[in-house]
């Protein structure tokens, strides 16, 4: 089987589901949070047991409080990871009864489909594919889809891209497309979006603003609210788990200029910088901005002047500042000028 890779699924013994996150995993467990619980209120049901959400939205601090949970109920699941030299959720292999490949889910849903929910994704994905040129095999579906659980009534439409051509295409794609299926946000919901994000994060409605404007892989096909993803294929992962060791040193604050920003569609979102001013923290040549939140994915162009807080992080001779680590400061990223 090909390598764990961002937002796979894995199914544990005890019917815990959990979202694979990020692209470093040892040989004998795969990094990952928790996603669904068995419940029987839950809203979601694979036909056998009923599942709930184990957080209502995703946050480096909500995924913290997960661990309290599985450290009391299912200690097995947390661990200290001497690469990352953080606590992390992570799932022996011993203990997956099942996998899901978004890839394989979605190729069932070209060959049937069962609802409502699975027609509208195989018709969003084709016209995607019309499009940009790009062929079924690019898309995977992650989600509760991927694990059969959704509900036609309310699920969404949780897609992902594979690699960085096949992203780029349909960034471009949704940017220019104008289909009478397809619609962004209206106003509304956009102030509601905007007020959300300026209030979970210390960021002005002006700034979140830009930020909503800048957003590319979020709308609705026909009344069905979408979501994309741009993952990294196997190839283009080029770290492996164990080729660096990254060390934790306190929170920092800088400001900088953007100097690579071509990275920054995937999660973690990587920025490259330069003309660093240390505001903050330890005064270290800091070379890139690291972002495992996903509000900061895509925010900031090359160019763009830049103030960010979070962590500062060393491996061997590289110093990155990282904002949503699970760890105690979750940071942000403000694209100077709209504050």
């Amino acid at each position: 089987m090909r390598p764990p890779l961002d937002r796979d699924f894995v199914r544990t013994k005890e019917d815990l589901i959990f979202c694979v996150t990020g692209y470093l995993h040892p040989e004998d467990k795969v990094t990952a949070y928790l996603k669904y619980v068995p419940s029987s209120e839950g809203k979601w049901s694979d036909g056998k047991k009923r599942y709930a959400r184990a957080f209502p939205f995703y946050s480096a601090r909500k995924i913290l409080e997960t661990f309290n949970f599985l450290k009391s109920h299912y200690p097995h699941y947390v661990s200290l990871c001497p690469v990352r030299n953080l606590e992390l959720s992570m799932v022996p292999r011993e203990y997956i009864s099942q996998y899901y490949l978004p890839e394989e889910r979605m190729g069932e849903i070209f060959r049937v489909r069962n609802d409502v929910l699975e027609r509208d994704i195989f018709e969003f994905v084709s016209l995607l594919c019309e499009q940009t040129g790009l062929d079924k095999s690019d898309f995977g579906i992650t989600g509760s889809t991927l694990t059969s659980m959704h509900n036609p009534s309310f699920s969404d439409m949780d897609i992902l891209v594979y690699g960085r051509k096949a992203s780029l295409l349909v960034k471009e794609a949704l940017r220019e497309m104008r289909h009478p299926n397809l619609r962004g946000m209206n106003q509304k919901e956009k102030e509601r979006w905007v007020a959300s994000r300026s209030t979970r994060f210390p960021i002005s409605r002006r700034l979140a603003t830009h930020y909503f404007d800048r957003r590319w892989n979020f709308g609705y096909f026909r009344k069905r609210y979408f979501s994309l993803h741009p993952t990294y294929r196997p190839e283009e992962i080029e770290e492996r788990y164990g080729q660096r060791i990254y060390r934790q040193l306190g929170r920092v604050r800088l400001k900088g200029i953007i100097k690579d920003a071509s990275d920054s569609i995937f999660l973690p979102a990587e920025y490259e910088i330069c003309d660093v001013e240390v505001l903050e923290g330890e005064n270290a040549d800091i070379s890139f901005i690291i972002s495992f939140e996903g509000l900061f994915c895509d925010v900031a162009e090359t160019g763009d002047m830049v103030e960010a807080c979070g962590t500062l992080e060393r491996s061997g001779n590289t110093f990155s500042l990282v904002v949503g680590a699970i760890s105690i400061e979750e940071g942000w990223i403000k694209v100077l000028g709209y504050e």
